[in-house]
């Protein structure tokens, strides 16, 4: 036997998996001051990356205090919509590091449409302004 040691990446990736798995599961993390249902099962950690077919926003403009207003034009009303303005505002954000404000300006007959998204850890979602023409 050889006296190679395990990478460091290599351990944590055995710990998550092996240890942390079974750890957890069926339990909650009160003790942590989470006050949240029990877990259930591990999710991989691994993130596919996303590559978005339209990549480009419509507009976004510098406002006065220095927070951006990202404007997109919609003549649809798809549920793939929103998560798809939060991709648009997180890589934004990860660019600029600024305060992003979205309006979605829709055109035809639409009239409704959600404001929101609420994904858990992004306490505001991807809230938007609803505009219609």
């Amino acid at each position: 036997m050889s006296d190679e040691k395990i990478p460091h990446q290599n351990q944590d990736i055995i710990y998550k998996y092996m240890y942390m798995a079974e750890f957890f599961r069926n339990e909650t993390l009160e003790y942590y001051g989470l006050k949240l249902p029990r877990i259930t099962n591990v999710k991989p950690t691994e993130l596919p990356i996303i590559h978005l077919s339209d990549r480009k926003m419509d507009y976004v403009f510098e406002l006065e205090d220095g927070s951006l207003l990202h404007i997109e034009f919609q003549t649809t009303n798809k549920l793939a919509d929103l998560p798809r303005f939060l991709i648009h505002d997180s890589a934004l954000y990860l660019k600029e590091k600024r305060k992003i404000h979205t309006a979605v300006i829709y055109s035809g007959n639409i009239h409704k449409a959600d404001k929101s998204i609420d994904i858990g850890s992004i306490e505001n979602g991807a809230r938007h302004s609803l505009i219609h023409l």
